[in-house]
């Protein structure tokens, strides 16, 4: 019998200039949730930089790559309720590039953004996460309102309540 060998997606860091230290950080970040998508073969670039085009924490572009902002990954390294958000956010982002999601109108970037959501949050699942902190960012985001037309976080936090109280009620049923 072969050995089984398991090839995992690779995640390369950018600017190739980056600490050490965060780069590793981000590998790993993004590394674990990458392994339980759709795609974990899938090769991802992840650039650490800051980008003022959109209000967001990170961005995933047409290409399938993902912009993150240095203050999120260095606050992430430092606080446990930050790297959360961080988990998230990369959750999030891989949704969109795990679905091919490209940026068109407003109101169909709203349903990419729930989808993206859906599918980060399945990701939380899968790495035996809690739904929890998800749904508690989501609801801290909708109660400060939208902060443009494509993300409806009231949306977001409905869904993440439904999805996360689902996957309790299967637990509670034994499924």
């Amino acid at each position: 019998m072969m050995p089984l060998l398991l090839l995992l997606g690779l995640v390369s860091v950018y600017p190739k200039s980056l600490d050490n230290e965060v780069k590793a950080f981000v590998e790993h970040e993004f590394s674990q949730v990458l392994a339980v998508t759709e795609y974990p073969n899938y090769d991802i670039s992840v650039t650490v930089e800051n980008f003022s085009f959109n209000s967001s924490s990170a961005v995933a572009s047409a290409n399938g790559d993902i912009k993150i902002k240095p203050a999120v990954v260095a606050n992430a390294m430092k606080s446990k309720a930050a790297l959360w958000s961080l988990r998230i956010t990369i959750a999030h982002e891989l949704g969109h590039v795990m679905a091919g999601h490209r940026f068109t109108t407003a109101a169909r970037q709203q349903k990419h953004e729930l989808d993206a959501d859906r599918r980060g949050l399945e990701y939380f699942k899968r790495l035996r996460w809690s739904c929890k902190v998800w749904v508690e960012r989501r609801r801290r985001a909708a109660e400060q309102g939208n902060v443009d037309a494509e993300h409806d976080r009231e949306a977001m936090y409905e869904q993440a309540k439904r999805l996360c109280s689902e996957d309790a009620t299967r637990k509670d049923i034994g499924e």
